[in-house]
């Protein structure tokens, strides 16, 4: 699945804060989310990198981690830029 596929499963409160780097979609909050909205994201296959502090899926493409901030070297996209 796309990333554009994925986001379009999101409810209006993860959606608001995910966004596209190269090919994966990020979520992130300024804050801890409630248990609620951290279950939904375990649901649709998010998982929580804490390295970098965002709840990510990685939409079918595998890659081992990378010792430098992805959103530096790839194109990051707000969902409404992607559509």
């Amino acid at each position: 699945m796309t990333a554009q596929e994925i986001s379009s499963n999101l409810p209006a409160e993860i959606r608001k804060a995910a966004y596209i780097v190269g090919r994966w979609l990020w979520v992130e909050f300024d804050s801890k989310p409630e248990s609620n909205i951290i279950a939904k994201l375990k649901e649709l296959g998010f998982n929580w990198n804490h390295k970098r502090r965002v709840w990510q899926h990685n939409c079918g493409y595998f890659s081992k981690s990378a010792p430098y901030d992805p959103r530096d070297k790839y194109q990051v996209l707000s969902l409404d830029e992607a559509e």
